[in-house]
């Protein structure tokens, strides 16, 4: 039964079923519909927040390096989408990778750098796709404070996955 897979399946699960939607321009080569070629390709180091272009991206277990390991989550803990009009201003924050840090850019609003490692308090959240709340990190209130003066979304906060969590890809063959 669904509910009976461990938690962190659900985790990778939301993570990892966007790496199929990442390669969002892809266009078959001519007479040749067992090849494809990407034209664009995005990751998403916050997922809701902008998108970063990128010419390569590496394949590991959990997906493309650096793709969808963070996301936003309201005050009660539950996940933060721009489907929503009001966490709209999601995509606004523009996030990068520097090294071992995280770089949160957005207008007016001074860079914020956090370090990756310094990530560590563990909080219950909730997941889109994901059936219950999952054990994510949590970046702290300075990052929280950042969000929520640039976004203007109150009590967001910003959340991760730890390094030690698997990711599970599920390829759906309906959309080839």
């Amino acid at each position: 039964m669904l509910l009976d897979v461990p938690q962190e399946w659900f985790a990778l699960a939301l993570v990892a079923a966007p790496l199929l939607v990442t390669l969002c321009f892809v266009r078959r080569i001519a007479n040749r519909p067992d090849h494809a070629q990407a034209v664009n390709l995005f990751v998403y180091p916050i997922k809701s927040c902008a998108e970063v272009a990128v010419q390569s991206a590496t394949a590991t277990p959990r997906g493309f390096e650096g793709d969808r390991l963070f996301q936003c989550t309201d005050k009660h803990g539950k996940y933060c989408t721009p489907r929503d009009d009001d966490k709209a201003r999601l995509f606004k924050v523009s996030p990068r990778y520097e090294g071992e840090s995280l770089v949160l850019r957005a207008a007016n609003m001074p860079e914020l750098r956090l370090a990756r490692d310094a990530i560590a308090a563990r909080v219950q959240c909730e997941v889109l796709c994901a059936p219950k709340p999952l054990t994510l990190l949590d970046a702290g209130d300075e990052a929280a404070a950042w969000l929520e003066a640039a976004t203007q979304i109150p009590g967001v906060r910003l959340t991760g996955l730890p390094r030690d969590s698997d990711r599970v890809v599920v390829v759906n063959q309906d959309q080839g």
